[in-house]
């Protein structure tokens, strides 16, 4: 979920103002007496989920997500991540092409680099050769079925060793 930018914040404000003042005044009306602050509590509360529930429905699908830079600084919430995509990845051909398929390029590409010097893009040849054919499949061609977890460990061991 993406900061509130300061649009949201003062469309916030502004329920929340509005809902106190209509429970203050409707209080008034049935003769009961109720403080304002704990209206404004009430209020808050209603807003921000109403704000929660409607960024929660914006974000339907779960999105490939980069190779970040700050992996090494939140190891765990990346464990997570590739946790969950992982199991997302692993339901259907199509699933496994956004998000898994970019993820085991990626490293594949960075162990390519590091360790011979080559660029998958601009020495296909040399890096299928390095690769070998079944994680070239993989990692470069569209893939037609998901392989299995174990298959799949199979394939993060061989990108291991390049």
């Amino acid at each position: 979920m993406t900061r509130p930018g300061r649009r949201e914040l003062v469309a916030g404000l502004v329920q929340t103002a509005v809902l106190s003042g209509a429970a203050v005044t409707l209080a008034g009306v049935f003769g009961r007496s109720i403080t304002v602050w704990s209206t404004i509590g009430v209020a808050a509360v209603v807003v921000v989920a109403g704000h929660v529930q409607r960024h929660l429905e914006q974000r339907t699908e779960m999105q490939p997500s980069q190779w970040a830079d700050d992996r090494f600084e939140r190891p765990l919430v990346r464990l997570a991540e590739l946790r969950q995509q992982v199991q997302w990845g692993l339901e259907s051909p199509e699933r496994f092409g956004q998000v898994l398929q970019p993820t085991l390029a990626s490293l594949a590409d960075d162990r390519l680099r590091r360790r011979h010097g080559v660029e998958r893009g601009a020495d296909p040849e040399q890096a299928r050769e390095l690769m070998g054919d079944d994680l070239w499949k993989v990692v470069a061609e569209p893939v037609t079925t998901v392989p299995t977890l174990r298959r799949l460990a199979q394939l993060v061991e061989r990108i291991e060793q390049l």
